[in-house]
């Protein structure tokens, strides 16, 4: 192994074979080029049908080994969440993924580890290359930037695929089958102005916030974990109550769906109101880090005197509006499924905001399973911020939810398997994170789909790992569906 150490002894060795050549490829969320290309490659080498579209999709094909006739299309997306510890010197532009054995876990250094979804690739890459399972027609579709807006699945060609029965191997709880998910859309929100200098009197203090856990907004926001962005709104909109801050600057997050784990402003405060800025930072910070305590046992709040030459300050109008919007922004669940335990059914995520060149903008990505609650998230943020007078407010990248259907042959078929491979009874279940499956669902007509995957957790976050024994036993599940699908 290369990129993974230890690994040489894992099992399946065919599919950590092909997950240690992915570690060493860079495949930030559009910027896949390189591993679509390897793909290719990949298919054309084992003399298979390999198609690329014109977006860096890849679809091959490979005939049946067993005379079985119904084709069934596996799908996993290529690009990973690019996140890395505050020290780190990765480039996720050029630098390979190092990862490593950790007891019963696989976890990277100091980055994501793009298990979520290089398992799956991995998988599917070794189904085309291995010649000892049973399976009929297949059909792998690797589809582009999943991640920050399905963009690869949205613009599939339909006739480029011909089964209509579709095993995702995006899910990441071993023992569970996914028969739907969430859909939502993205919220970009723009504050644009002219900077102005603050009288000579003013000095410069950042505040800065980080050590949170973040995560999937999805899969973890269930979890109670704080919003770093939420957090040191708070901290700003109480000192800016009580004193004449002005504002130099504000970000935090990194991506939509990434609930945000640090953040930092850059604020400017008149000399004589030092001692009051100092006095509500450290009673509301200590107040947050109290109520968070559980959730986030490690976040910091740190105030800095930074240096005053040149400052430029945001208008009082544009930030006090900037401050009360962010207030009034709901963040986290909103609602639960009436029917389905547990599940998550309408959530919102504010993940990231930044300055630069006289403007702030913000992500926010709402999400339901319910499609008109995704149109009502929407509409929500758009008066909260049109109240706030933003300059310009757009919703994009709108994908539908996937209902789940419990009427689904190749549900019975994973469900059977699953018992008779493990002799346990999965849970059939939806997710609130979204999967490709709706708007494959949604593209093809009459599409039947399921999806699976091993146990992955802290997806999106430096703490993402895999565990080992369930990646075996997600290469058996799947094996043995394909043997027994018709």
């Amino acid at each position: 192994m290369k990129y993974l150490k230890d690994g040489e002894s894992l099992k399946p060795a065919l599919l950590w074979k092909h997950f240690d050549s992915i570690l060493g490829i860079p495949r930030a969320s559009q910027k896949e080029e390189k591993l679509s290309e390897y793909i290719y490659n990949f298919g054309k080498s084992l003399n298979l049908d390999t198609f690329r579209d014109e977006i860096g999709n890849v679809i091959i094909k490979k005939p049946s080994t067993s005379g079985k006739k119904k084709i069934v299309v596996l799908q996993s997306h290529i690009d990973m969440v690019p996140q890395k510890t505050a020290e780190s010197k990765h480039n996720f532009d050029t630098d390979p993924v190092y990862a490593y054995v950790d007891g019963n876990v696989i976890r990277a250094e100091s980055t994501t580890l793009g298990a979520d979804n290089g398992v799956g690739v991995a998988a599917m890459m070794a189904l085309l290359e291995s010649d000892d399972i049973e399976h009929g027609p297949i059909e792998a579709l690797f589809t582009i930037d999943e991640e920050t807006g399905m963009t690869g699945v949205k613009a599939l060609n339909p006739k480029l695929i011909d089964g209509r029965l579709l095993l995702n191997l995006d899910s990441e709880d071993d023992g569970q089958i996914f028969i739907g998910c969430a859909g939502g859309i993205d919220t970009n929100i723009y504050f644009n102005f002219k900077s102005e200098t603050p009288e000579p009197d003013f000095l410069g203090y950042k505040i800065k916030l980080f050590g949170m856990n973040g995560g999937h907004s999805g899969g973890d926001i269930h979890l109670g974990r704080a919003n770093a962005i939420k957090m040191l709104n708070r901290v700003l909109w109480e000192i800016n109550r009580k004193a004449d801050l002005r504002l130099v600057s504000f970000s935090g997050g990194t991506l939509r769906n990434v609930i945000a784990s640090n953040a930092d402003a850059f604020l400017a405060i008149k000399s004589s109101e030092v001692s009051v800025l100092k006095s509500i930072f450290e009673d509301i910070s200590s107040k947050i880090k109290a109520e968070c305590n559980v959730t986030e046992p490690n976040m910091a709040f740190v105030l800095e005197k930074e240096k005053n030459a040149e400052l430029k300050v945001l208008p009082k109008k544009v930030s006090n509006s900037l401050f009360n919007a962010i207030y009034a922004t709901p963040f986290g669940i909103i609602k639960m499924h009436d029917t389905i335990k547990n599940l998550v059914e309408t959530s919102i995520n504010i993940g990231s905001i930044a300055s630069e060149n006289n403007s702030i903008s913000l992500t926010i990505l709402s999400r339901s399973s319910v499609n008109s609650s995704i149109i009502d998230m929407a509409n929500r943020l758009s008066a909260i911020f049109e109240m706030a007078e933003a300059t310009k407010i757009k919703h994009s990248g709108y994908y539908p939810g996937w209902l789940p259907s419990e009427e689904s042959y190749l549900l019975k078929i994973a469900r059977d398997s699953y018992r008779e491979c493990f002799n346990v009874e999965p849970e059939v279940l939806a997710v609130h994170a979204g999967l490709e499956c709706a708007l494959i669902g949604d593209k093809f007509e009459g599409m039947d789909m399921i999806s699976i995957g091993p146990t992955i957790k802290d997806a999106h976050s430096v703490r993402e790992y895999c565990e080992i024994k369930t990646v075996e036993r997600f290469w058996k599940h799947l094996a043995d569906i394909l043997s027994k699908i018709d």
